[in-house]
C-alpha cells in the first residue's frame, strides 16, 4: 500500500546507538513515523512507535457521503418548511439553513400556506421579522407553524442543503489543513460542528479539540467536541443527543487510524526522511 504522509510527517531512520523503551519502538524496527524535523514519534494507542507503512494511512479525500450525512441532519434538525429562532438567535429554516436577513428570505421560494400560491415578498419579509424579534430563541421549533403561515417549498430546502454541506467543507478544508487526511467518521464530525454553529466559531472555541486533533488523538478528540447543553438556563436535550452521537462518531475514528503523535515528544536524534 502506497502511504503519502502530510507534509508535516514521515519516515525516520532509528539509530542503533539510541536506547529507545520497550513500549516506544520494537527493538527489529528499522524506522519509525516521526513529525517531521522534530523527531517526535507517532505512536498507536497502545503507545509502541508506528514501524509499520502499513498500519497507516495518509492519503487526501474528502470521505463525507452527503446522502448520508443529511439523514443524520434531519435526525437533528428536523425538515423545517417554516422559518424558526435556532438556539444562537438566528432565523432558520429547512435543515437548519442560517437565512441572514430580510432580502435573502425574499429571494426564497416561500408559499402562502392560505392560497397555495408564492407569498410576497413583503410578506416574507414581515414573516422573517416576526421570527426574528419574537425572542423565542432554542424553543421547539413547531412554536414557529402558526407564526407565519409560509413554507419554504422542499426542492429549494434540499438544495440549500447541498450547497451548505459544500460551504462547509471548503470552509474546514482552509481552518484545518489536515483536514482530508482524517477519517471519515472524524470528518463527519468536524463537519456537524461547524455545520451546528459556523466554522469560524467552531475552529475559535475549541482549543482544547484543536490540539487533540492535532495530536490526531480521537479519544481525547470525542471528549473535547461537546457543544453547550445548558442554554438560557434551560437543558436542550436535543443538543445534548448530538453531542453524544457525534462524540461516538470521532471514537469510530479510532479503528480506522489507531496511531496519533506523542505529545510528550520522545526522545530526539532521528534522522527524517520524506515517507
Amino acid at each position: 500500500q502506497l502511504i503519502r504522509p502530510p507534509g508535516r510527517a514521515g519516515w525516520a531512520n532509528v539509530p542503533k546507538h539510541l536506547s529507545f523503551g520497550a513500549p516506544l519502538i520494537p527493538p527489529e524496527a528499522g524506522s519509525v513515523l516521526v513529525e517531521r524535523n522534530k523527531g517526535c514519534m507517532i505512536v498507536s494507542s497502545d503507545g509502541r512507535a508506528i514501524a509499520s507503512r502499513g498500519r497507516v494511512s495518509f492519503r487526501r479525500a474528502v470521505r463525507i457521503d452527503a446522502d448520508w450525512y443529511r439523514k443524520e441532519v434531519f435526525d437533528f434538525e428536523g425538515h423545517v418548511t417554516y422559518m424558526y429562532l435556532d438556539c444562537e438567535g438566528l432565523v432558520t429554516v429547512g435543515l437548519g439553513h442560517h437565512i441572514p436577513n430580510a432580502e435573502a428570505a425574499m429571494a426564497m421560494s416561500f408559499w402562502d400556506r392560505t392560497t397555495d400560491k408564492k407569498a410576497h415578498d413583503i410578506h416574507v419579509k414581515n414573516a422573517y421579522n416576526l421570527v426574528l424579534n419574537s425572542g423565542l430563541a432554542c424553543e421547539h421549533h413547531s412554536v414557529f407553524e402558526n407564526m407565519t403561515q409560509i413554507d419554504l417549498d422542499l426542492d429549494t430546502i434540499e438544495n440549500l442543503f447541498g450547497d451548505d454541506v459544500m460551504q462547509f467543507i471548503d470552509q474546514l478544508k482552509h481552518w484545518f489543513p489536515d483536514f482530508e487526511t482524517y477519517p471519515a467518521f472524524a470528518q463527519y464530525g468536524m463537519l456537524d460542528l461547524a455545520y451546528n454553529m459556523g466554522t469560524e466559531k467552531f475552529h475559535r472555541k475549541f482549543p482544547k479539540f484543536r490540539k487533540a486533533l492535532e495530536f490526531r488523538n480521537w479519544i481525547k478528540v470525542a471528549d473535547q467536541s461537546h457543544r453547550e447543553e445548558v442554554i438560557g438556563g434551560k437543558k436542550n436535550e436535543t443538543i445534548e443527543r448530538r453531542n453524544e452521537v457525534v462524540g461516538g462518531w470521532f471514537l469510530k475514528a479510532i479503528k480506522d487510524e489507531l496511531f496519533f503523535l506523542n505529545p510528550d515528544c520522545p526522545p530526539k536524534g532521528l534522522s527524517t526522511f520524506p515517507g
